[in-house]
């Protein structure tokens, strides 16, 4: 059976400080963990694609990490469901009550913003209703946490996870963007870690482009769905050309807080239906998946498990599962390091795809890689950060040092203990000097890379301070606090472009 569901260049990622103290050490194939489920040996090409049994050797998951199916709805009461669907522990059931104020009422399980009611289990369906739609939100959410190992049916990629189900897509597959925005906030707003999306459109809405954006600033990783019309004919699949929503909403920010995916098949090669381009990070399978599914025999849902499901639908749970694998690891990591973590353990399949090179984002997802990498980084030390200033026959330099280990030494010209001032944020080095009625500034990476040479501000009479943030422009700033005359200025440098202004 062939279903296919979805109707609705890279980019850059600052890996920052992890690429520079992770040592990783993989090993492939010796460890693997099996379910017992029956079902499972129509799930085990993909879940061993990926190196789930690899993964499950050192986690099968765990309930305190909570994901969000921002989607039609699951099948709650689904018996390889049940056990991992999330319980709104502050709300007591039935009482017409809004018992935690955050409000919704009777919220158990999740919300409903379609019908704008708590049932989220989809328990009324008509014959006009999509049977794609139907079981999209169960497919989905028995792909991130179907309960594994208790001979019941198929196994998810979380064996023991909390699966947080928000109904913003209505049966015929369609949806109110207002209402994706709504159920976005919801999720953060009730203690979700990581959202899986599966629909994509041509139009966005500041509201949910402002809801996803405070999600990853406070921790929480949006997983998104690249869409799937490359065999449409509508000449919409590459992504870089023809932008498509949520998926591409970072595409112009020089920060990458949506971790978008799309397919491959079994053999790695990105598959004929999935677009490709500078807003995917990450491919992983989406061809011949096999998953649970809405059982309601009364309405003609006699299946409670098959496929084969096929899209780019299947590939985002897949990688929002790795996700919550990893984060049961490292509680501690948030959405960046989640991601880092994720991109950083691809498999590089870019020479399988002649013409895809770059497109298809950092590689295949591969979750064994990136538990082991999460459980590697355990016994990394916290980064601490350790500046010298050394005086090398009469010039002075900078020594900047991470966890004890040196990593740069950053020329001081003309340094002055009362004209010089410096400062180090993230990976940025910044110095500036007061000589002769201007003020001179150079920016390195932390790699050593010169990122701004002797630029000169002149007419300044002197050099009280410096900070590095973005606010100006999308990426981070030199900020210096001058004196022209008698006049305070705070300057602010834009260091791609070489530009500055006065606030």
């Amino acid at each position: 059976m062939f279903k296919s569901y979805l109707r609705l260049g890279k980019k850059s990622i600052g890996l920052g400080l992890i690429a520079l103290i992770f040592s990783l050490s993989f090993t492939s194939g010796v460890l693997a963990k099996i379910p017992n489920d029956p079902k499972f040996p129509l799930q085990s090409d993909f879940y061993g694609q990926i190196g789930a049994p690899e993964a499950w050797e050192y986690t099968t998951g765990t309930s305190s990490v909570v994901v969000a199916v921002i989607d039609v709805g699951v099948d709650i009461t689904h018996e390889d469901l049940k056990n991992n669907i999330w319980k709104n522990s502050k709300e007591l059931p039935g009482n017409g009550i809004d018992d935690d104020n955050n409000g919704y009422v009777d919220d158990i399980h999740g919300w409903n913003f379609v019908e704008n009611n708590n049932d989220i289990s989809l328990s009324v369906i008509k014959e006009v209703d999509d049977s794609g739609a139907v079981n999209h939100g169960t497919v989905l959410a028995g792909l991130i946490g179907a309960q594994g190992n208790n001979e019941i049916l198929g196994a998810g990629l979380n064996w023991d996870v909390t699966i947080m189900p928000v109904r913003a897509i209505d049966n015929a597959g369609g949806g109110v963007l207002a209402n994706v925005a709504k159920a976005v906030d919801y999720a953060v707003n009730n203690g979700a870690s990581i959202i899986s999306i599966s629909f994509v459109g041509f139009v966005t809405y500041p509201d949910l482009t402002d809801a996803l954006y405070r999600a990853y600033q406070k921790g929480v990783l949006p997983v998104v769905a690249a869409g799937n019309s490359r065999n449409d004919s509508s000449g919409n699949e590459n992504l870089t050309k023809v932008k498509q929503y949520p998926v591409c909403l970072d595409s112009d920010s020089s920060e990458n807080w949506i971790l978008g995916v799309a397919s491959v098949d079994l053999q790695d090669r990105l598959s004929d239906f999935a677009d490709y381009g500078s807003c995917i990070d990450i491919s992983a399978p989406g061809e011949k998946i096999f998953s649970t599914q809405k059982y309601a025999p009364q309405y003609g849902y006699t299946k409670d498990f098959d496929g084969a499901w096929y899209g780019t639908s299947f590939s985002a749970p897949l990688v929002a599962g790795a996700a919550a694998l990893v984060k049961s690891v490292r509680p501690d990591w948030k959405a960046k390091e989640l991601m880092s973590a994720l991109l950083r353990s691809a498999d590089d399949v870019d020479g399988l795809n002649p013409g895809f090179a770059g497109q298809m984002g950092y590689g295949r997802l591969n979750v064994g890689k990136a538990v082991v990498l999460a459980v590697e980084s355990k016994n990394i030390p916290p980064i601490t950060f350790e500046t010298k200033l050394i005086n090398q026959k009469k010039s002075y330099a900078m020594r900047i040092s991470a966890n004890g280990k040196v990593l740069q030494d950053f020329p001081l010209f003309g340094y002055s203990s009362k004209f010089s001032k410096w400062m180090l944020k993230d990976d940025l080095f910044v110095y500036a000097r007061f000589s002769n009625n201007k003020i001179i500034v150079d920016v390195w990476d932390l790699s050593g890379n010169k990122k701004l040479s002797n630029f000169v501000l002149p007419g300044m009479t002197g050099l009280s301070g410096i900070e590095v943030d973005t606010v100006w422009g999308d990426s981070p700033n030199a900020i210096l606090f001058a004196k022209k005359g008698k006049v305070n200025q705070k300057i602010i440098i834009d260091i791609p472009s070489k530009s500055w202004k006065v606030e």
